[in-house]
């Protein structure tokens, strides 16, 4: 569930900080799916063949087993990685078709600090 606080707060900061002439549109029935790691494109290229174009940073509209997303190569671990903003209608559904594939493991955002086991 999308802890709707700190988003709210999250935008309140950037509309308090940026100038006027930044345009902020609070897209409130959005996810965001974050696949990150080394496995990352060959998970993804199952279900969006042409993310092995992308380069780092691009960023564009994709089909992603089947549904409109938007999809950015980007990261926050270091690792190669894929930010994938899909309906909030779909995303459990697009998070389902990912976490089949045996290399697509479910993790939170404390991990990313952890060593290996």
């Amino acid at each position: 569930m999308v802890n709707a606080a700190c988003k709210a707060l999250d935008e309140a900061h950037l509309r308090a900080q940026l100038s006027d002439s930044c345009v902020i549109d609070s897209l409130a029935d959005r996810a965001l799916i974050a696949l990150q790691g080394p496995k990352s494109e060959s998970a993804l290229t199952k279900f969006c063949a042409d993310v092995t174009s992308m380069k780092f940073m691009d960023t564009g509209p994709r089909k992603v087993a089947g549904f409109d997303c938007f999809v950015s190569r980007s990261g926050y671990t270091g690792e190669d990685g894929f930010e994938i903003s899909v309906s909030g209608r779909t995303c459990e559904a697009l998070a389902t078709a990912l976490l089949e594939n045996a290399d697509v493991l479910p993790i939170g955002l404390g991990a990313r600090d952890q060593p290996p086991a």
